[in-house]
């Protein structure tokens, strides 16, 4: 969804004439929030007089709901399952509501896509305990969704060698150096960091079983079932059964 904060809004006719710059908060460029922000912000910038509209890099939803918060910047794309924690004060945002936020728009679905080396020995969800896992940037959407995932199939952290947290680049990278054996990335696809460790690195896409799918659609209703197509990354042969959820 892309969401901007209530000081934003009721301004009155004036607000445009008065207003020179509109931030956008996006998130790291190995994703898909920076390059389709750039792209909104250049539209914007080009049809409303007078208003220049920026769009700034950031760790993505949860940080984005925080700058809405604290009125840093004037709008942002943040996944619906975190706008919803953060406007209900649960989770990482229990105690500190961000009731300024309202949404604009759904945008597209974001895929929350597994990605694993292919001579790690991962060939199910299952097989990512014990492993080196990256779970995205840390207090991130993705990690939210990787905390999620983990807890209904019965891991936390502990179950794991070692845990890193790094923004989409930064985890394809240590992927490629065979540093880590897999990361959550929940992105659009195909998502760029992924694109481009698939041409140097052989990688697959962990696939989410059917009854885990189940019990996450039914624990977190902001959740759906999603196919990631074959052919979307170079080594993806065939389709990879996933859950998705909304960028607002």
């Amino acid at each position: 969804m892309l969401v901007l904060g209530i000081s934003m809004m009721g301004a009155g006719p004036t607000f445009a004439a008065q207003r020179e710059f509109f931030a956008i908060a996006t998130g790291g460029t190995g994703g898909t929030y920076y390059p389709l922000g750039g792209l909104l912000a250049q539209a914007l910038s080009d049809q409303v007089a007078g208003v220049i509209v920026t769009a700034q890099a950031a760790n993505a939803s949860v940080q984005n709901c925080n700058l809405i918060a604290k009125h840093q910047v004037e709008s942002a794309f943040i996944q619906n399952n975190v706008a919803y924690a953060a406007y209900k004060g649960e989770g990482a945002f229990e105690g500190k509501a961000v009731k300024n936020l309202r949404g604009i728009a759904s945008l597209y679905p974001e895929t929350i896509q597994i990605v694993a080396l292919a001579d790690s020995g991962i060939k199910a969800l299952k097989d990512i305990k014990g492993k080196r896992l990256i779970p995205g940037d840390r207090g991130s959407g993705t990690e939210v969704d990787c905390l999620n995932i983990l807890k209904t199939i019965g891991l936390t952290y502990k179950d794991f060698s070692n845990v890193d947290w790094l923004s989409f680049s930064g985890a394809s990278q240590r992927l490629k150096d065979k540093q880590a054996d897999v990361t959550f990335n929940t992105a659009g696809w195909p998502t760029a960091a992924i694109t481009e460790l698939a041409t140097t690195a052989n990688v697959i896409i962990v696939p989410i079983d059917d009854k885990t799918i189940a019990n996450l659609v039914k624990n977190f209703p902001f959740y759906s079932k999603i196919v990631l197509p074959a052919g979307t990354y170079r080594g993806v042969d065939k389709d990879i059964p996933s859950i998705t959820t909304m960028a607002q």
